[in-house]
């Protein structure tokens, strides 16, 4: 996805989180840039191409609550990802109310 592509505002999200290759049952540490309806940078420690699927999870004490998303582009372990499933909408706005506190927190 190009930048100019980008329909949503993404908000500046620095907080961690938690992801997943489709189907494993081993999570590991990510760091989450920002995020918007539509997807997230994120910088995580293993290389993945354009086009796998994993699952995100956004707010670490709740890990059945997660994100299934694609990854759109990637610089090493720059990612950015498009999420793809219908709970978008509750859990992005309580990541977004997170990125929204932190930021607010540190004026």
């Amino acid at each position: 996805m190009e930048i100019k592509d980008r329909k949503k505002t993404r908000f500046m999200a620095h907080f961690d989180g938690f992801y997943r290759l489709k189907n494993s049952q081993e999570w590991f540490d990510c760091y989450i840039y920002d995020i918007s309806e539509s997807g997230a940078q994120i910088r995580i420690r293993q290389l993945l191409v354009v086009g796998d699927k994993l699952e995100i999870c956004l707010n670490p004490e709740i890990r059945t609550q997660y994100l299934t998303a694609t990854v759109a582009n990637e610089k090493g372990q720059l990612i950015g990802i498009e999420f793809t499933n219908n709970q978008l909408k509750s859990i992005i706005d309580s990541a977004v109310q997170k990125a929204f506190k932190r930021t607010s927190s540190r004026k």
